[in-house]
């Protein structure tokens, strides 16, 4: 199935996200998720029950900082519904904006929205 390891679906693994490339690597960096890819785990996985059970676990089990969802808010509305319900910490959000606002501190977005084309990331 697409995005597994080991019958374990990519997106939801505290064992590769976590554990692996936060603990052992050492990435600090932005983890976004592929197109869509938290809501596979209702769809395509099967290993929740709802979008808001994917949402949960998908973002309590990994270091997941963005989803890839242009064009559907649930991804959005979930995880409001699930911090106000005290079902995913509000550190855990705090965690994640925290390296998006790192990311564009070192792109310099934080001083020049649109940098130049000279700069050395583009």
């Amino acid at each position: 199935r697409y995005h597994e390891l080991n019958d374990e679906p990519v997106v939801s693994s505290e064992a590769l996200l976590g554990d692996l490339l936060r603990g052992q690597i050492g990435f600090e960096g932005l983890l976004v998720t592929d197109w869509g890819e938290i809501s596979s785990l209702e769809t395509e996985h099967h290993t929740a029950r709802s979008g808001e059970e994917a949402v949960q676990s998908a973002i309590n089990s990994t270091s997941i900082d963005v989803s890839m969802v242009p064009l559907d808010e649930s991804f959005s509305r979930s995880l409001v519904r699930l911090v106000r319900a005290g079902r995913v910490p509000e550190s855990r959000i705090d965690e994640s904006a925290a390296r998006v606002v790192q990311l564009k501190k070192t792109l310099g977005l934080l001083s020049q929205p649109v940098p130049p084309l000279s700069h050395p990331y583009l």
